[in-house]
């Protein structure tokens, strides 16, 4: 209780982990709230969460299924939680590529009836695990920048192969201006009933539909 009430005067580090992706990963408690940072990112809670919260609603308006979901980067959990307080049943599956994350989220963050995988979400959409999903979100950064890997438009082939009919695909980006329209002539290629939406200036959203063949 100390250390949350003093929380709200600065940032107090509650655990410090090297990373071999990340470097170094901090669990700090800032105004109450547990968050997971990476040098110059947020993983967890803050504007991550509030990007997380616009992605599920979304989602959750336009009739999308949470009963199967596959989410491509954990960070702290944010998707996850949000996930399971709307559809307590769903069936999360997470890859993570860092098992620090993993360890971490474990820990101090939200990972009820989450099924990881540590793998690179790039190999792992290649093969899949003979599951179809019907959401899919992909959430994947280093610090803040996206591999190149996860933002082709072959990627999101792959991914599609893993939804199901009517199946529904978010990606979180971080994007200069420049390369919005590139980013989405990828996503569009694949996906049906495209549109995007930003937040911050910075975090660029998509959401498309897999129609049936």
């Amino acid at each position: 209780k100390y250390k949350k009430w003093m929380s709200y005067l600065w940032p107090w580090t509650m655990e410090r982990r090297e990373s071999a992706y990340n470097r170094v990963l901090e669990v700090e408690l800032y105004n109450g709230q547990l968050m997971l940072n990476s040098k110059h990112a947020n993983y967890s809670f803050g504007r991550l969460h509030e990007v997380m919260k616009a992605v599920v609603k979304l989602v959750k308006d336009r009739g999308g299924k949470f009963d199967q979901v596959l989410l491509l980067g954990y960070g702290g959990g944010s998707a996850a939680k949000l996930i399971h307080d709307i559809a307590p049943e769903a069936k999360i599956d997470a890859v993570e590529i860092d098992a620090v994350v993993v360890a971490l989220a474990k820990k101090w963050f939200y990972s009820k009836n989450v099924v990881f995988t540590i793998a690179d979400a790039a190999e792992f959409v290649q093969g899949g695990n003979g599951k179809k999903y019907n959401l899919i979100v992909c959430d994947v950064f280093t610090d803040v920048y996206v591999p190149d890997a996860v933002r082709s438009g072959e990627f999101y082939t792959y991914c599609s192969n893993l939804l199901e009919n009517g199946g529904i695909m978010v990606h979180n980006v971080m994007l200069k201006q420049s390369e919005v329209s590139k980013q989405s002539a990828a996503f569009e290629s694949v996906f049906d009933r495209c549109d995007s939406f930003k937040m911050y200036g910075s975090n660029t959203v998509f959401h498309g539909i897999l129609q049936q063949q």
